[in-house]
């Protein structure tokens, strides 16, 4: 309003010149609606009430005046042509239309929504000053400009394919006799991570190369468009390739090629990484299998070593001869074979596992050589020698030698290894290729080697914006940086503040004023928080409860998007248009969300397909979509009065719930032995104060949470202004704690045992007396200052997305300890984390506001085990982005059942006031809307209700509201 309808001194001028007081008012109405949305008061139109307001306040006008102004189509007509000439507005023509079809095809190349297009063609005529045509006009170019642009890079992807390019890619559209054609081969998901299903992707791979389809291809379309055509790809059948034009159908089969091989090559090294951590851990089982085995005997050693011990000790009291103890007790003969059967079952843990892998290395036979053979790689300097070790296992095995050569590089074997690579006889072959391997599987973690074609393993500097223009825009990026990110005012300005905050907590511990927090000793003690709601809330919550409408989780479904038209935001994947079967589409998500399927689901509803919805599916449920649809419910949930009680909005937390795996060999699901023996995998949720759960993603369950704190924070396209973020001890570290705090977020996890957590300061530690104990040493401050603009340019890329927040967190926890980049962000983060912890022992408040939001996060576990029913929730899904799909599938129905409840308990409050009943004030922010027991999740799942506007509810339990009526009479 401010913006555009904020009238100048010289527009107030102007709009005194007319005489009467509605024309006036007509005249500034006009006005403002030429500068924005950009088009003139129509026939009959009447102007929004806000504008009115806003510019009768300002004119000292009367808003009812304008029904005068409206009656009168001469004067709106003649103002509207005083208003082109003296303000330059021009009519839109065929002299713009052309241009402005330009500025879209640039545009569309980096974005394929009609509605950003529309909005930019827009912008577009307002900056030029070009009245507005009718939205229809807009929207036909828009669709004109998408036909023209994706043509156009049909046309330029085909035409720089060769002959002998476009024949290899018409083979994957051939059928063979019983495995279907080349192109089902290539999508479908290997059965397993071993060997086999190892050898399997490479073969995929290898055919891809040998089409000669290059990479630069890519190189030369936006990755926006080349993203979309491979999703096509992805999703046709041979006969729809068929039916295609020649330019369409090499252009989508070529995309799909490029983003294949990287898939496989990025799959293929998860698959290593995966197999070289398998050998540990089945090495580590069997050593800990023989060590129970031998527990009688370890048994018999340890009570000898008692023995010996108590006697040892009886002798020197005794002032006697430990000679003659020794031989009467055990005799010097036993003793040392004693010792020696001690001492082989007690050999060092690692010393154990190194000795298992010989009979392992047969299973990495199967594999390596083509491996080695199929992938290059490249690494940093420190590097180079594993590289050659790599080029060596190559010639030996193309040459089918079994000895290595003398002059092999040797630096590559770190200390625990080179016992068994290095012995009397030379280099001994098995372990010096199992250490090469894994010394790979580390590199390709860390970033210190990456590996060509690959889009999750390339070279760390590429995940950050380019040097060049880093370092022709560092300047304005520092400048509007937000919080600062100048390096000695970061210093300065952090080390006054944790040098007050020590002193502070100092004083409170010799005073014995540390709020439920005390020392003794050496060690913190943090006394255990007390209930922060009222005792009464539950029957309370009850009471509340009682009064929402019984309803199916269909109708419930179709009400919310009634209010919220959610399923627009799944548009057809060609034409960019939602679907007019609504209730298809969310049955289908249904189908996701409670882990049914589509076969399941097509024999609950009676209605649909499984064919049906797998086709919906594949052509309208994105994860973009996803993200769109949960934006608009948790908007439409903030607008509630009773969601403010919650909470402001500002903060959040995050937590992962585990479900299990349904196939006995999952490709990307492992084992975590906290969630027991059985693969997982986790749904990570960030849920806001106010109980909306903004963001989901599928993560690996031997991954930390730290790594995907970022990705929601970062990557959620709701209103939420989040400020502060809580997450448990598995998700924090120092580089977290210091990229948050760079980023605008204050991060305040609750970290167990915190007083085994060391802290930091900028002087010496001597300097605080009383808390010695608890400061483990000095932030080294030059190292942050070395580089720093290193870390600035990375907090700039994942501003701009440029990179992924949890791909660049798991490479830096990665890298090795002497990496400039994660030494730096290491002391920052020490920085944030001990001030956050010196305010955590002050401050028991932000103690409660941190669990307080950890519990709401956990009460969504529930009511996601309720709704994700079926076979106990498990995962039956083996690629990522289905697993994505399932969670966000989930997400959205929570998100919908959250704004419903928040609705009709916001209502049932009213009620409850209205018969003299009022909730006490301090149980509202008590009352969570995560209840279900009035919602019927299961049975028979049909779409027999009609959508409502917002504004029009379902009345509440009649039966209910007569007694508490009566009650409050």
């Amino acid at each position: 309003m401010v913006r555009y309808w904020l009238l100048s001194a010289d527009d107030i001028r102007r709009i005194h010149e007319r005489r009467r007081e509605h024309n006036r008012l007509g005249f500034a109405v006009q006005l403002c609606l030429l500068r924005y949305p950009g088009w003139p008061l129509m026939v009959g139109e009447k102007p929004p009430s806000n504008l009115l307001e806003f510019v009768a306040q300002q004119i000292d006008a009367d808003p009812d005046e304008f029904g005068d102004y409206a009656a009168r189509e001469q004067t709106r007509q003649e103002h509207q042509g005083i208003l082109a000439k003296e303000y330059g507005y021009h009519p839109y023509g065929s002299s713009y239309a052309g241009s402005l079809r330009a500025h879209l095809q640039t545009e569309a190349l980096s974005t394929d929504s009609a509605f950003t297009l529309v909005q930019s063609a827009m912008e577009w005529l307002r900056e030029r000053r070009v009245i507005l045509p009718a939205l229809a006009t807009l929207e036909s170019l828009v669709r004109s400009v998408r036909g023209t642009v994706e043509r156009q890079v049909y046309w330029q992807l085909a035409n720089s394919l060769a002959h002998e390019q476009k024949t290899e890619l018409a083979k994957l559209l051939d059928l063979g006799p019983a495995k279907g054609s080349l192109l089902g081969w290539l999508r479908r998901v290997p059965h397993s991570c071993s060997a086999a299903g190892m050898l399997d992707l490479i073969r995929r791979l290898l055919w891809v190369q040998g089409t000669g389809v290059p990479n630069e291809l890519g190189e030369k379309i936006p990755p926006l468009r080349l993203r979309q055509l491979a999703a096509r790809g992805a999703r046709h059948s041979v006969s729809h390739f068929r039916r295609f034009p020649p330019e369409k159908r090499y252009a989508i089969l070529a995309a799909f090629l490029l983003q294949v091989s990287e898939e496989l090559t990025d799959r293929s090294m998860d698959f290593h990484r995966r197999l070289i951590g398998r050998m540990f851990r089945e090495s580590d089982k069997k050593q800990w299998a023989n060590f129970v085995d031998q527990g009688a005997v370890v048994n018999a050693k340890l009570l000898n070593y008692a023995r010996l011990t108590a006697a040892l000790a009886q002798a020197r009291r005794n002032r006697h001869s430990l000679d003659a103890v020794i031989a009467s007790e055990f005799g010097w003969e036993a003793l040392e074979r004693d010792g020696q059967e001690a001492g082989h079952l007690a050999k060092p843990k690692e010393v154990a596992n190194f000795l298992d892998f010989r009979a392992q290395y047969p299973q990495f036979r199967q594999y390596t050589p083509k491996f080695l053979e199929t992938f290059q790689f490249e690494a940093i300097p420190a590097q180079k020698p594993l590289l050659k070790a790599l080029h060596v296992l190559r010639q030996m095995n193309r040459e089918e030698r079994t000895e290595v050569p003398a002059d092999a590089p040797r630096s590559l074997v770190p200390s625990k290894w080179a016992p068994f690579v290095f012995t009397d006889q030379g280099i001994d072959r098995c372990y010096y290729e199992l250490c090469a391997l894994s010394e790979l599987s580390l590199g390709l973690q860390s970033g210190d080697i990456w590996v060509q074609g690959s889009r999750r393993y390339r070279k760390f500097e590429s995940y950050l914006i380019e040097p060049g223009i880093w370092e022709k825009h560092k300047e304005r990026f520092l400048e509007e940086a937000a919080p600062s990110l100048s390096c000695e005012s970061y210093l300065t300005e952090r080390k006054e503040l944790l040098d007050q905050e020590i002193k502070k907590v100092g004083e409170m511990v010799r005073q014995h004023r540390l709020p439920e927090a005390r020392l003794e000793g050496n060690r913190l003690v943090i006394s255990p928080l007390t209930r922060s709601g009222p005792d009464q809330t539950e029957k309370w919550a009850e009471k509340v409860y009682a009064l929402l409408p019984r309803i199916h989780l269909t109708e419930l479904l179709v009400e919310v998007d009634g209010w919220t038209q959610f399923t627009n935001t799944f548009t057809h994947l060609y034409t960019g248009q939602p679907t007019a079967d609504r209730a298809g589409l969310l049955t289908a998500i249904l189908a996701d969300a409670t882990n049914l399927g589509k076969s399941r689901m097509a024999e609950a509803t009676e209605t649909y397909t499984a064919d049906r919805l797998a086709w919906i599916e594949d052509w309208y449920i994105r994860e973009a979509a996803y993200a769109r649809a949960l934006a608009s419910i948790i908007r439409r949930q903030g607008e509630i009065p009773l969601a403010a009680r919650w909470g402001s909005g500002r903060t959040s937390s995050s937590d992962g719930q585990v479900f299990p795996v349904a196939f006995r060999k999952p490709v990307i699901a492992q084992v975590n032995a906290k969630y027991g023996r059985d693969p997982v995998t986790t749904f990570y949720t960030h849920v806001s104060d106010r109980y909306a759960p903004f963001h989901v993603s599928a993560i690996s369950s031997t991954v930390r949470d730290a790594t995907h704190v970022l990705d929601g924070l970062l990557d959620h396209q709701t209103d939420l202004p989040i400020e502060e973020h809580y997450t448990d001890t598995s998700g924090y570290t120092d580089h977290l704690f210091a990229l948050c705090h760079l980023l605008g977020f204050r991060f305040a996890p609750r970290i167990r045992d915190l007083s085994d957590h060391r802290l930091f300061c900028f002087e010496k530690s001597a300097d605080y007396d009383g808390l010695k104990p608890l400061i483990g040493g000095r932030i080294h401050v030059q190292t942050v200052r070395e580089h720093w603009d290193e870390v600035a340019r990375l907090i700039a890329s994942l501003r701009q997305g440029t990179v992924t927040p949890s791909l660049l967190v798991s490479k830096l926890a990665g890298h090795p300890r002497q990496n400039h980049l994660f030494v730096a962000l290491r002391e920052i983060g020490r920085i944030e984390r001990s001030l956050f912890t010196w305010s955590w022992l002050q401050d028991p408040e932000l103690r409660r506001r941190v669990t307080a939001g950890l519990n709401k996060g956990e009460a969504h576990h529930t009511l996601k085990r309720a709704i994700r029913f079926y076979k106990r929730g498990s995962v039956s899904d083996r690629t990522q982005l289905d697993q994505d799909l399932n969670a966000m599938a989930l997400n959205l129905v929570v998100a919908a059942i959250t704004l419903w409840n928040t609705a009709y308990l916001d209502r049932a409050l009213s009620a409850l006031e209205e018969a003299r009943i009022p909730v006490p004030s301090e149980y509202l922010p008590h009352i969570s809307p995560l209840g279900w027991e009035h919602i019927i999740l299961t049975g028979t799942y049909h779409w027999k209700g009609r959508q409502t506007p917002w504004g029009r509810f379902r009345p509440l339990r009649p039966d209910v509201v007569e007694r508490y009526g009566a009650m409050g009479a």
